[in-house]
């Protein structure tokens, strides 16, 4: 026992009051039985003063939860002397009570009383070694043993990742069957990078100081008995495993010796003496075997690194190996059966044992250093290559076009990590950053311009066209470039003139056609709408292929420029001028033609009064629409796909002189739906024209010729900036309207209310619709609009097409052709709003829309069940829905307050003024009422009221009522009133400015913790808080300066969702108030609703209406990542350590 512990029964020495109060309320309860009330801590009932240290006192108490004797450690004031640290101490003592072993004495549990951490630990009857010891005086052999077990459990301790750190004979106790046990693990570690203790410092301390009794543990400077401790631990270096080798080898020889290795007045002299000395004494008399000396010395290495490298091969090492045991069995049972020439052979034995375990040591020793010298450089090496990829993630994810390759490497990375165990540091962050950051938008599912798998061809990609349903895709090659840059110098041949062809779920190049003597040049491939065929041009032939196939369909001369008709069986095209007076030209068309695609015969032919033309395929296969530009001709007709008649002249109102500039195809665009058509109009320097194609009914029907009128949008003013340069498109329902084009900005246009969304009126854009929104590269960054933020880093493209559903985008750039999926990896939607209804909230089976009319719908998310109608809300306002339950509705009326069930009845009508505050519970079983004056909760299903609650004063204002009952109130200063449902109250104060607007303060879901800012909008200047609701306490500090608006808890608590901008969130880690990482969405923001999930997912409303679903653990992120490199060019690549993990 240490010079400082007491007698079981004893009063403890004074200390700090805590300490000294306890200690005399046990010793007045002793003095006075039955009138002193019982002295608990938390639920433990102290019975007797057990020991003190230098890490506290120990009591003897009872447990009345699970009926058991416990010893209760109380650590001193100093260990814990801030929250931080009492936070990280019990986190310490979780992990100890994870760790159950024969020689460890269980921890059971831990907390905090008094500002002091606790622990509760297994109570074990017996001595300590130390008394053992001292008392028994056993032989050198049953030490060994007695040591040997020992250290079995602290050779289990380090397997579960802990450190002792004051290892020694009174930190073991003999229990009552003679088992030794280890206690006391980890509670002296200091803070991470603090210190541990320094010789330096000792150096300058008093002279009584330094002459400390060296069983003393320490309680200031350092953190461990110096008697015991390691080198690097007396110099304050970081410590490990290897310095309990060392106590536990001081420890054991002075066991075996009676002295301590090293021993000294002080601990500086000590410190000399470790360094200047290489053996100890060992008095022969004692007749300790070779072995064990040498394993000892070993563990008692001044270098760290030439100890053994793990407890497990020490332990080894001092115990013989099973045939030498058996030996010396043998010999010990021969014994008693020999007389006096009887003990020689024993001895003989003996020696022999010694020898042959001599032998062996020092052959295993060799072999040992060299595998630890080759395992030490192979580890080193290996984390630091592990290190350098996972930064590696981070610098791939924002490299443009390399975020699969990030991917794939994230996921590898990480599943090292994780069978390390080792999911935590700065490079683990960064490779957690890097994959969160590759899912952030657009991610790369295949290079279009590495020709075949396996080949090491490199194609350059000239044009491309992708599918409707986006399951195919064509690529058509570069062939020639420029020697020299700037456009001047000779022409180089690059490419194979080839046509190729893939499909893209997984991609895979399926086939390339060889193109003979058509050369495309820049000319895009057309492919049909159901994706089988696809036509090119060249010169002045057209050629159609299969594209399952790769065999030719059709090759077609005095054809240039086609188009696939909506059903695909009619290919449109332009007739190229024969007349050579036009040879100078650039790609003269004197006429416009059909031609069956299954035949080749041309259907007809129709003249063009100019020279040039702009095609597209009219919707339902109603023909082809046609803008000619020419001076005294039709500007733009829709022509029957029959004969080519002319079936719909389109003019707009009040239109001057026909345009007399060239067709531009750029400056004609079609709805995806086919409702809406467009046109610059050339002689009006740039006004954009539309028409309502609705307004011909079914196109497929019309008969003769008919005129419709078009009407200009005022909102798109001609520019000086390159009107002529920018192209048109439409909106998949023809809503919106976008130019876009090289050196021509950016505009968009809202046309049902002819007003400016968005404009910018520099660099080059290239964007597509989508089937809610657009997408595209504007300058080096992706956009998305309407939204104007930047998705991610992006090289500038010359082409960019989206298929129909929007699930594939592909890009032509200088530096190649990409396929990427425009799907959210990270947080995909799992539940799409109904077109012209606003989601108003979710559950996890419900989803509530209003759409016109103020009627309310609720949609069972899964698709199974009816729909739900209420059109009984219209004007009325508020109502409020249960988070969990949001068919039912809190709605203030006249008078009164209800609780409806959406289209159905009404469950609770409830007395009270509308204009109080109210709230509903999360599962909408309970309302509760601000009167003022006090709180009333009634439960709704049976409308009893339950509890009224008194409040302290009527500034406080209702927040939440949590579905278990408990009251959170709030006042304009930042006071915070949580009233429990058993009745206990907790005030909690942020120390907020008075009636500050950005102050906030939120309830965790189970209404155990509470966290608040008292500006949400500059935590910079105010960081974020948390508190207990059971103790009021404050659990730690939140490092809130990237982030803006009210935070929102995960199901379970452990994780708090903040916004960082306006498309991004962050998930924070509530134990260590660490960010884990970033994905795409957005909070609850002007009415929109959000949905915490479970304690892995949550779900938000995404900027479409819809609900997206969103990992809050990097497990999550991971599997998002083997979700998209699943259906890519990489999926071989990811299969392992995707399936790993």
């Amino acid at each position: 026992m240490d010079a400082t512990e007491r007698a079981d029964g004893q009063e403890p020495p004074p200390g700090p009051s805590g300490a000294e109060s306890i200690g005399r309320r046990l010793l007045r309860q002793r003095m006075f039985p039955g009138h002193t009330d019982p002295i608990a801590v938390e639920r433990y009932v102290l019975l007797s003063f057990a020991g003190s240290g230098g890490m506290g006192e120990v009591y003897a108490a009872y447990d009345p939860v699970l009926d058991r004797k416990v010893a209760l450690k109380l650590l001193p004031h100093h260990v814990g002397g801030d929250a931080e640290r009492r936070a990280r101490l019990l986190r310490e003592a979780q992990a100890l009570a994870k760790l159950s072993h024969p020689n460890v004495v269980q921890v059971y549990g831990a907390g905090e009383h008094d500002e002091r951490v606790f622990m509760a630990m297994e109570f074990v009857e017996g001595q300590t070694l130390s008394d053992y010891l001292t008392k028994a005086r056993p032989s050198a052999r049953e030490v060994l043993q007695l040591f040997v077990v020992a250290g079995r459990g602290l050779a289990a301790a380090h397997a579960a990742g802990l450190v002792h750190r004051d290892f020694k004979p009174s930190n073991v106790r003999i229990d009552g069957e003679g088992v030794p046990r280890v206690l006391d693990f980890g509670l002296v570690q200091g803070e991470p990078g603090e210190p541990e203790g320094s010789a330096a410092a000792s150096a300058s301390l008093p002279e009584a100081v330094r002459a400390l009794d060296v069983e003393l543990t320490a309680t200031g400077a350092f953190l461990g008995t110096p008697a015991y401790m390691a080198p690097e631990q007396v110099a304050g270096d970081h410590v490990d495993a290897r310095a309990d080798q060392f106590a536990f080898c001081v420890a054991l020889a002075e066991a075996l010796t009676g002295a301590r290795p090293f021993e000294a007045p002080s601990l500086v002299e000590r410190w000399e003496r470790i360094q200047n000395e290489d053996t100890i004494e060992w008095p022969t008399k004692l007749g300790v075997p070779r072995r064990v000396r040498r394993a000892i010395e070993r563990g008692l290495s001044r270098d760290r690194r030439e100890r053994w490298p793990s407890m497990d091969l020490l332990l080894d090492a001092l115990e013989p190996p099973a045939r030498l045991r058996s030996l010396g069995l043998a010999a010990a049972i021969a014994a008693p059966l020999v007389a006096v020439g009887g003990w020689a052979i024993v001895q003989s034995y003996e020696r022999e044992l010694d020898s042959s375990a001599e032998q062996l040591a020092v052959a295993q020793e060799q072999t040992e250093a060299e595998s630890a010298r080759a395992e030490r450089s192979d580890e080193a090496k290996a984390l630091l290559g592990r290190a350098q990829r996972a930064v590696r993630v981070h610098d791939l994810a924002r490299s443009p076009g390399r975020e699969l390759e990030a991917l794939a490497l994230g996921v590898e990375v990480l599943g090292e990590y994780a069978e390390a165990g080792e999911a935590e540091g700065e490079d683990y962050e960064a490779a957690v950053h890097g994959l969160s950051l590759a899912l952030d938008g657009m991610v790369p599912v295949a290079e279009l311009d590495a020709g075949a798998a396996g080949s090491r061809t490199h194609r350059l990609v000239a044009k491309l066209a992708l599918s409707a349903d986006g399951e195919t895709l064509v690529t058509t090659p570069m062939l020639h470039r420029r020697r020299a840059r700037g456009g001047s110098g000779e022409l180089e041949r690059i490419g194979e003139n080839t046509l190729e062809l893939w499909s893209t779920s997984p991609p895979a190049l399926e086939r390339s056609v060889d193109l003979g003597r058509l050369e495309l040049g820049v000319r895009a491939p057309v492919l049909s709408a159901d994706g089988r065929r696809v036509a090119v041009s060249s010169g002045d032939r057209c050629a159609v292929y299969a594209v399952d196939s790769g065999e030719s369909l059709q090759e077609l001369e005095g054809c240039t420029d086609p188009h696939f008709s909506t059903d695909g069986a009619t290919l449109f095209g332009q007739v190229p001028c024969a007349d050579p007076d036009l040879a100078g030209e650039r790609d003269p068309a004197c006429a416009v033609a059909a031609w069956s695609v299954d035949s080749g015969e041309r259907r007809w032919k129709r003249a063009l009064a100019g020279r040039s033309a702009a095609l597209l395929s009219a919707p339902a296969s109603a023909g082809v629409i046609v803008r000619e530009d020419f001076r005294g001709g039709e500007a733009l007709a829709l022509r029957a796909i029959e004969d080519g008649a002319t079936r719909v002249r389109f003019q707009r109102e009040g239109a001057g002189a026909p345009p007399s500039s060239r067709a531009h195809a750029a400056h004609l665009a079609l709805s995806g739906d086919g409702s809406t058509l467009a046109a610059v109009e050339h002689d009006a320097d740039g006004r954009v024209a539309v028409w309502d194609l609705t307004e011909l009914g079914d196109l497929a029907d019309l008969s003769g010729s008919v005129t419709l009128e078009g009407r200009v949008v005022e909102s798109v003013a001609p520019t000086s900036w390159g009107w002529w340069f920018s192209n048109l498109a439409l909106s998949h329902d023809g809503s919106e309207l976008l130019t876009h084009g090289r050196g021509a900005g950016l505009g968009l246009f809202d046309l049902e209310r002819d007003r400016v969304l968005h404009a910018q009126s520099w660099g080059s854009s290239t964007v597509a619709a989508l089937p809610s929104g657009w997408l595209g590269i504007s300058g080096s960054e992706w956009l998305e609009l309407p939204r104007p933020e930047s998705r991610q880093p992006a090289t500038p493209a010359r082409q960019l097409v989206a298929s129909a559903d929007g699930r594939f985008v592909a890009t032509v750039s200088d530096l190649g052709a990409s396929l990427w999926t425009a799907e959210r990896a990270a947080a995909p939607e799992v539940w799409p709003a109904p077109e012209g209804e606003e989601l108003i909230a979710f559950d996890g089976e419900r989803a509530v829309t209003r759409g016109e009319g103020q009627r309310y719908r609720v949609y069972p998310r899964s698709g199974e069940g009816p729909v739900r109608e209420d059109d009984s809300l219209a004007g009325i306002y508020p109502v409020m829905l249960a988070a969990e339950r949001v068919d039912r509705a809190l709605v203030q009326l006249d008078g009164h307050v209800e609780v409806r069930e959406l289209g159905g009845s009404t469950l609770c009508r409830l007395p009270g003024d509308p204009g109080l505050a109210w709230t509903i519970s999360r599962d909408g079983r309970l309302a509760a009422r601000d009167s003022g004056e006090r709180v009333d909760i009634w439960e709704v299903d049976s409308c009893r009221e339950r509890e009224r609650v008194a409040l302290p004063s009527e500034i406080y204002v209702l927040q939440t009522v949590t579905n278990a009952g408990a009251l959170h109130l709030r006042t304009g200063h930042g006071h915070n009133l949580i009233h429990h449902a058993d009745g206990s109250e907790q005030i909690i104060d942020q120390g907020c400015a008075y009636d500050q607007p950005t102050a906030y303060a939120t309830l965790s879901p189970d209404g155990a913790l509470l966290v608040g800012s008292c500006d949400a909008e500059a935590p910079e200047t105010n960081p974020g808080q948390l508190w207990s609701t059971d103790t009021g306490e404050p659990l730690g500090t939140l490092d809130l300066r990237e982030y803006r608006g009210v935070p929102r808890f995960s199901a379970d608590g452990g994780a708090l969702v903040f916004g960082v901008d306006t498309r991004r969130v962050a998930i924070v880690d509530v134990a260590t108030g660490r960010e884990r990482f970033r994905v795409l969405g957005r909070l609850g923001h002007g009415g929109k609703p959000e949905w915490v999930g479970d304690a892995t997912h949550f779900e938000l409303a995404v900027f479409d209406g819809g609900i997206a679903r969103m990992p809050l653990e990097v497990e999550g992120l991971v599997d998002a990542a083997c979700s998209v490199l699943g259906r890519s060019e990489l999926a071989e690549r990811a299969a392992t350590p995707c399936a790993a993990d």
